[in-house]
């Protein structure tokens, strides 16, 4: 019985100091591990395009704000703004979720946030967040040099 106890508490040990996984391993998670730093540094909005009663595009000039974006290695996030509005902060999980037509989307999830779609252009001077699969808005960031 104390063999049977020790087995099971060293197994418990192993899962609960494991690493997540850096690729889809499994068939029932659709999610895998990000490892890029391609998004990292700090972002400027540029426009945000939204639906329901607001539907329509909102830029920096149209709704007088500038916001900063800045995403970090160690997957955290800061956001201000020059309008009287609390900086936002906290940290960012960066995956990848399998679609069916077997391609991945990347994502990324702010805090306990809903996750949004995430793309770059082919330069990696646009950021493209998008919450569009809930039929919500979409956002884009121009990296700050």
């Amino acid at each position: 019985m104390k063999k049977l106890f020790f087995i099971f508490f060293a197994g418990l040990l192993f899962f609960v100091n494991a690493k997540p996984p850096k690729s889809n391993t499994s068939t029932t998670n659709n999610q895998s591990w990000v490892e890029s730093t391609s998004i990292y540094g700090k972002w400027k909005w540029a426009s945000t395009e939204c639906c329901g009663k607001k539907k329509g595009i909102t830029t920096p000039d149209s709704n007088e704000d500038n916001i900063i974006l800045e995403l970090k290695s160690d997957n955290t996030f800061k956001e201000t703004s020059n309008k009287h509005r609390i900086p936002r902060q906290g940290t960012i999980i960066l995956t990848k979720t399998y679609k069916e037509d077997k391609s991945y989307t990347n994502m990324i999830q702010f805090n306990d946030e809903r996750p949004a779609h995430y793309s770059l252009s082919k330069n990696g001077d646009t950021l493209t967040l998008s919450w569009e699969y809930l039929e919500l808005q979409k956002e884009t960031y121009v990296r700050v040099k």
